[in-house]
């Protein structure tokens, strides 16, 4: 009886034992499993990390803007090129511009040949007796109004006959008088719009 109840007294720590190991175990077993969950949400977390700071509405501004310098960058070169232009044909054709928005002549230059009243082949250089043509244009002209050319050489008024004008038409006109030069020198051309004092337009070339 005594051995039996000592056999029986022996026998409960075995499944203590047993089920400590079994708690154990599966306390190792929860806590490699959340080792493992904890290691997958790190590395979940690591690779989205970088892109939860993208804002793909904050990144919009950023194609505008860069749209819109693209923009502006074509139109300040068009701009320049228009402007470049300009010049060019101006130095070439020896005459001038303006965006005067008054009465009377605005552009004038002298030309070899003409089309429409306009210079066709322009030139500030010619020899004597050469025909060339005076051409100029007219802002805001109106009917009856006299436009007058007056013709220096070498600083000197020659004369001219055909260069009093009076207008038939109103707005925008072109005009293009012929002139053949008899002598070499400096030649200046004014223009003189609805009695004007003093020229609203001169205009220079040489013949030699």
């Amino acid at each position: 009886m005594g051995q039996v109840g000592c056999r029986d007294s022996r026998r409960p720590p075995r499944p203590q034992r047993v089920r400590a190991a079994s708690v154990a175990r599966r306390r190792e077993t929860s806590g490699s499993h959340r080792a493992a969950s904890g290691s997958h949400k790190a590395s979940f977390q690591g690779s989205y990390n970088p892109q939860a700071g993208y804002n793909p509405t904050a990144a919009k501004p950023k194609r505008g803007n860069r749209g819109l310098l693209i923009g502006c960058g074509i139109v300040v070169v068009l701009l320049l090129l228009c402007v470049g232009g300009v010049a060019a044909a101006l130095i070439a054709g020896g005459g001038s511009f303006s965006f005067s928005t008054t009465p009377g002549v605005i552009e004038a230059a002298t030309a070899r040949t003409v089309k429409d009243a306009r210079p066709d082949q322009s030139a500030t250089t010619f020899a004597p007796r050469e025909s060339m043509y005076i051409t100029y244009k007219i802002n805001k002209a109106k009917v009856g109004d006299t436009l007058e050319l007056r013709v220096f050489r070498n600083g000197a008024r020659i004369p001219l006959t055909g260069g009093e004008h009076t207008l038939t038409n109103s707005g925008t006109i072109y005009g293009a008088d012929s002139f053949v030069p008899t002598e070499a020198g400096s030649y200046r051309v004014e223009f003189y719009y609805a009695g004007e004092s003093s020229p609203s337009k001169t205009l220079d070339f040489t013949v030699q």
